[in-house]
């Protein structure tokens, strides 16, 4: 087989795998090339080749890496960006970004998603308005300095229904899906400090909105603190139920530097990385991913299992990150 009829092959079958069971593939094929299902069969079988501009509509529109199907195994790795743009794309436009690469998963049951992180989970973010607007706040002014909030403070009307809507269907596939989560006890820190400098700068509106702040992020840890005792997501205000054994949670004492999020899918895997707080890199490159699974399983066999029947454990854990919490309410009442 060519080098050339050995990548077609490859990129269709990349395609397949991330199509869900009641797809037509070729259809989707055909509809995306607009060419008709005959003519996307030959394509499919090898039979015709695919233009390089096919293979670049192919690619983006179902988000398939070509530089790794091309075998191009150097040490540079191409990465797709999501980067927001005060003009051009908005915290709303992001999330339903992420809601859609989340709706295009074939098999929920048959992915895993495993988050190594230094600071609040956004998924966890997304189910606390007032967190969320505060963090949509914070990486605005302070991260990605628009121009409209230099002078804006803090309020619970930076956020909109719009945005809430799409959290809710985000939150409603995320405890689905099987995820593994790796924390420290430092990951609440750097909100605890980005409130009490707002609060010092004068960037309240209210000052005691930095109070709920805190009464918010103490219902995120207990509601992270039953999940994990239950071993099993569900959205904050519903009741318990879910999936057996879709969390597992890990705590670790060292400091993680990096924020990593890989999504496992069959063979394969998709590696996402944060730049500027917020901004998303991706990348298929599966040697970078093989290397990165490679670092997170080598710090989970180094953490703590604090999900399931570790009780001990897990109540030290979320008891210490709720003391850190009560400090800095006390502070900031003071």
């Amino acid at each position: 087989m060519t080098p050339l009829c050995t990548f077609q092959k490859a990129l269709f079958e990349s395609i397949s795998s991330r199509l869900p069971p009641h797809i037509s593939f070729v259809d989707e094929i055909s509809e995306v090339l607009n060419v008709s299902t005959d003519s996307a069969y030959r394509r499919i079988r090898g039979d015709k080749v695919l233009s390089l501009d096919e293979a670049e509509k192919l690619s983006h529109h179902f988000n398939v890496s070509l530089d790794n199907l091309m075998g191009i195994t150097s040490d540079s790795v191409t990465f797709k960006s999501l980067h927001l743009n005060e003009e051009t794309l908005c915290f709303a436009d992001y999330l339903k970004t992420i809601l859609s690469e989340m709706e295009r998963v074939p098999d929920i049951n048959s992915v895993e998603l495993i988050f190594q992180l230094n600071e609040l989970n956004l998924f966890h973010s997304i189910q606390f308005p007032e967190i969320l607007a505060f963090k949509i706040y914070f990486w605005s002014k302070s991260s990605l300095d628009f121009k409209s909030y230099r002078d804006k403070k803090y309020s619970l009307q930076v956020i909109d229904d719009e945005i809430l809507e799409i959290s809710s269907l985000i939150t409603g596939l995320y405890v689905k899906f099987n995820t593994i989560e790796i924390l420290t006890q430092e990951f609440l820190i750097s909100f605890l400090k980005q409130i009490e400098y707002y609060r010092l700068s004068g960037f309240f509106k209210n000052n005691d909105d930095a109070i709920l702040l805190c009464d918010k992020a103490s219902e995120l840890i207990e509601h992270l603190r039953r999940q994990a005792e239950l071993g099993y997501k569900f959205a904050y205000g519903s009741e318990p139920s879910g999936q057996e054994g879709n969390l597992k949670l890990y705590s670790n004492n060292l400091t993680l530097t990096d924020n990593v999020i890989i999504l496992k899918l069959g063979n394969q895997g998709t590696t996402y990385l944060t730049n500027g707080a917020i901004n998303r890199l991706q990348t298929e490159n599966q040697d970078f991913y093989k290397r990165n699974l490679e670092m997170v399983n080598a710090i989970i066999r180094k953490s703590t299992l604090i999900s399931g029947g570790a009780e001990r454990e897990r109540n030290y854990f979320f008891n210490t990150i709720q003391d850190s919490i009560n400090r800095v309410k006390k502070r900031l009442t003071e």
